[in-house]
């Protein structure tokens, strides 16, 4: 069975979307080199034609990266995985059910009219469907209504206020590591 090296990091306060990133892509690397045992230097990111990034020189290395709030979220295997975290925000009723209507299948938007956490809810919904269609490769362009989780999945514990999911070509078994990252990228 596949591993799946899913590796949570939380930031001590939250940072500009630009420098998550930079400290997402840091850490991929990083973390890659230590699990792969491939050189840093080796591990140089370009983004195929549909946005996913990838490693050219080191195809049988496959991540997924994603940050939202303070939460960063990577998952690195030897087959393609897709990843996402959200931080669970407050939304208008109004805009959630029209973003739900446009992201769920009929019966999956029935049951989240009937939960007792929308909001919770509405986050799992888009963690599976994002962590699905990077798994793709396709990223929005999947076409979120017809994503249904059938690919080998995990519900990631992120924390108090975050939803995450990790996606797997294969079935696979986890590897979870918390890190904590201090200060900025520029530290």
């Amino acid at each position: 069975m596949r591993i799946v090296h899913i590796i949570l990091g939380e930031t001590e306060k939250k940072l500009p979307a630009k420098e998550m990133s930079l400290l997402a892509h840091r850490e991929t690397v990083r973390s890659a080199a230590r699990i792969f045992g491939v050189p840093e230097a080796e591990l140089r990111m370009e983004k195929a034609e549909g946005g996913k990034p990838y490693f050219p020189d080191h195809p049988e290395v496959h991540f997924s990266i994603s940050h939202s709030g303070r939460r960063i979220l990577i998952a690195l295997s030897d087959v393609p995985c897709g990843a996402d975290v959200e931080q669970v925000k407050e939304m208008p009723e109004d805009r959630m059910l029209s973003i739900a209507r446009r992201i769920m299948s009929g019966g999956e938007y029935v049951e989240f009219l009937r939960a007792e956490d929308r909001s919770g809810a509405f986050f799992t919904a888009w963690v599976m469907k994002e962590a699905e269609s990077k798994l793709s490769g396709r990223g929005f362009a999947a076409g979120f209504k017809t994503l249904r989780g059938d690919a080998p999945h995990l519900a990631v514990n992120a924390g108090h206020g975050y939803k995450a999911a990790v996606f797997a070509a294969e079935p696979f078994k986890s590897s979870v590591t918390n890190i904590y990252l201090k200060g900025s990228f520029h530290e």
